[in-house]
């Protein structure tokens, strides 16, 4: 079986642990890309289940792969382990997935920054990235999407969450659950007329 290890430049760190950095990003971006290793994480995801005492702390069912399982199906685990994208707590008998897979198939980073405002963002996201508009925007909250790197930033009162699209099919269905969950587009102006009309002007949102 083919290592991580072996398709990445450094060891990935937790992103939990790491500031928000463009170069950073882009490095895990391009990692978490590789086929190989949304393999794993769907090998995982439809594994053998285990115990209640053994589970993701984010609801995923796996086994600690020191356990009685198939070589592939440990060695997987153990890869992701040995790049920082598991994390085994023994004190609690769990892992902790630092990335995880959402119903859509995106890759998802969590992370959470207290002292972070919208405008951070707004601020160091550069080429290719627009707002996604929705009617929560304000200091504490925004979304980001560059469509050419498939990716999907939400800020939420310090909560940092980056989806990374492996596929068109999988952007646009992350897009169309977005829009679902969070409705219709805000207008991003309004312009009140001398006769008393009222005209609402609207971004287009990615799709």
């Amino acid at each position: 079986m083919k290592k991580i290890q072996n398709l990445l430049p450094t060891p990935l760190v937790p992103f939990c642990y790491r500031e928000f950095d463009s170069e950073f990003c882009q490095e895990t971006f391009i990692a978490l890309r590789d086929e190989y290793v949304f393999k794993i994480l769907t090998q995982l995801r439809e594994g053998p289940k285990c115990p209640d005492d053994l589970v993701w702390a984010t609801g995923l069912d796996v086994c600690d792969p020191r356990g009685d399982h198939s070589e592939a199906y440990s060695e997987a685990l153990s890869d992701l382990e040995r790049n920082h994208l598991v994390h085994w707590n023994p004190s609690s008998n769990r892992w902790r997935l630092m990335v995880e897979v959402t119903d859509t198939g995106a890759i998802l980073m969590r992370s959470f920054h207290m002292s972070r405002s919208r405008y951070h963002y707004d601020g160091s996201l550069g080429k290719g990235w627009v707002q996604y508009d929705t009617d929560q925007d304000f200091s504490h909250f925004g979304i980001w999407v560059n469509a050419e790197e498939r990716v999907i930033v939400t800020f939420a009162e310090g909560d940092q969450d980056i989806a990374v699209c492996l596929t068109l099919d999988i952007f646009k269905a992350q897009l169309a659950a977005m829009a679902d969950f969070y409705g219709a587009p805000p207008p991003s102006a309004i312009v009140i007329r001398e006769d008393g009309t009222i005209e609402e002007f609207y971004s287009e949102r990615p799709s």
